[in-house]
Formats: structure tokens, C-alpha cells, sequence
């Protein structure tokens, strides 16, 4: 499997809070300092659930607020004086010239 593959399989665990991940790093025998794995721990499964069961709730009171800005927005171009609306099947008026 490919690094990419990896980094991005362990990134989507860590969207869902299903894993922490940590650097970790090495010294040598020398005294060099070396990146070491990364260290991965296994949260709660609970967490992930509280979590995805805030996600959609988010996204649910998103959507009901845009189909309440929807209807508000109809409601007032209802609610608009103007000129009354053409009867369905008008088209414009041709003024100064003959049918073709």
C-alpha cells in the first residue's frame, strides 16, 4: 500500500474520531535525533457515534434554515404590488409591426 494511501485512510480515521494519532521520534545510538512511527490510539467508539450524531444534526438544522430563507423569500414575492402577473401561455406584447 502506498504512503498516500495510508496518510489518507488514517486522515479520514481521524475526521470520523475513530483514532488520535501522535509523532513520535528515535535517538540513536550516536545522538541523532530521528522522526520515529506515528502512534496511533483507539478512541471510544462511542466518541465517533456522539460525533457523527452531531454532523447530522448540524447539517439538518442547516438545511432547515435554508428552506425557512426559501419560504420567506417566496412569501414576499408574493407579497410584492406590481403589475399583475400574464396569464399563462402570453407572450410579449409586439408593438408597431405585423404578425408574421
Amino acid at each position: 500500500m502506498s504512503v498516500n494511501t495510508v496518510r489518507k485512510y488514517v486522515a479520514e480515521l481521524q475526521e470520523q474520531g475513530l483514532i488520535v494519532t501522535e509523532p513520535t521520534s528515535i535517538i540513536t545510538k550516536d545522538g541523532h535525533k530521528h522522526n520515529g512511527t506515528l502512534r496511533c490510539t483507539i478512541l471510544p467508539i462511542q466518541n465517533a457515534v456522539d460525533l457523527h450524531n452531531q454532523q447530522q444534526l448540524r447539517r439538518l438544522e442547516e438545511t432547515a434554515e435554508r428552506m425557512h430563507t426559501c419560504r420567506k423569500l417566496d412569501a414576499g414575492k408574493k407579497h410584492k404590488t406590481g403589475s399583475p402577473p400574464e396569464p399563462s401561455g402570453a407572450g410579449p406584447v409586439r408593438r408597431g409591426g405585423t404578425a408574421q
